[in-house]
């Protein structure tokens, strides 16, 4: 049974590569004599090294070979094509959405967030135009001892509605690093799956997250 196949292979190659055939004829001598179809093979490499000597240069250039070449080239990229159709591209494709998913999420968060804070910030300046107007009609009805004691009224009530924006705006600030945060991670997360599936490289995670911090750093300082 290995004769059979060994012969099978010689013959392969033969009508591929003719020029290597006929090349390695002194090494595949020996092994063909021992074998019952091996002189019929023989006969067909030394029917084909002449050939080649014929047209010279690589192989792969003959016009005899290139039916043959053709074939296994389209069948090659054919077994590539059903390989990512059916396994690599929809895993990535899952992964991708389920992702973007989670960012459109966060970014809905952010903007929910960033209304809130725009409304605190309207009423702020609303009520601290109420508040300036009542304390105007006050200082001008009450007399100086009426205005020094408004005046320490606006301002606490001031610095009372600071504080609140100050806490909202760092409230805000805080889940926006943390939404940036995620989507580094999961950048980080869709380059190391994509290697893995494309290239079959298992990145770290940690490593990837690094460097898509370090880009995300430098677009923003240019």
């Amino acid at each position: 049974m290995m004769n059979i196949l060994r012969t099978a292979a010689y013959v392969f190659s033969a009508t591929l590569f003719p020029s290597l055939v006929w090349a390695q004829e002194a090494v595949v001598a020996p092994v063909t004599d021992s074998m019952p179809a091996a002189p019929l093979m023989a006969e067909t490499a030394h029917a084909t090294a002449p050939e080649a000597a014929h047209h010279g240069g690589l192989p792969q250039f003959d016009p005899t070979s290139w039916p043959s070449q053709i074939f296994w080239l389209v069948l090659f990229f054919a077994i590539l094509y059903v390989f990512f159709s059916r396994k690599a591209l929809p895993a990535i494709g899952q992964t991708v959405q389920n992702r973007k998913d989670h960012i459109q999420k966060n970014l809905d968060e952010a903007a929910k967030l960033s209304a809130e804070s725009a409304r605190i910030k309207s009423l702020y300046e609303q009520s601290l135009k109420e508040a300036s107007s009542r304390a105007a009609l006050a200082v001008k009805d009450a007399g100086d001892a009426g205005k020094a004691k408004l005046a320490a009224g606006l301002a606490d009530f001031r610095t009372r509605a600071e504080s609140e924006i100050a806490a909202a705006e760092s409230r805000i600030e805080q889940s926006k690093d943390n939404v940036l945060s995620d989507i580094n991670r999961i950048a980080a997360e869709i380059a190391s799956e994509a290697a893995e599936k494309i290239a079959g490289i298992r990145a770290d995670t940690s490593q990837a997250e690094t460097v898509v911090r370090t880009i995300r750093a430098k677009a923003k300082a240019a």
